[in-house]
């Protein structure tokens, strides 16, 4: 899991931003999310607790619609720059 959150902070902390709020939002939840499904499959391999189990595999159903959001959105607003 430690993995999954260096490599989201090491992603977010070299993004680049646009100065465009609305599109530096999307595009950092978007890594942040991915790392939230990096580590609930982690917790799936690796973890043994049902509730946790039924908990990982709620957060990659719910973070992958978002991240689907997100890029949807993305690709429908260019970024401004402002």
């Amino acid at each position: 899991m430690m993995r999954s959150m260096e490599a989201m902070h090491q992603k977010m902390s070299s993004m680049e931003t646009t100065g465009d709020h609305d599109h530096d939002f999307a595009m950092m939840m978007r890594s942040q999310h991915q790392a939230g499904i990096d580590m609930a499959r982690a917790q799936l391999n690796n973890g043994k607790d049902p509730e946790m189990q039924k908990m990982a595999k709620k957060m990659i159903a719910e973070q992958t619609k978002e991240i689907k959001k997100l890029d949807d959105w993305m690709a429908r607003h260019h970024r401004s720059g402002k």
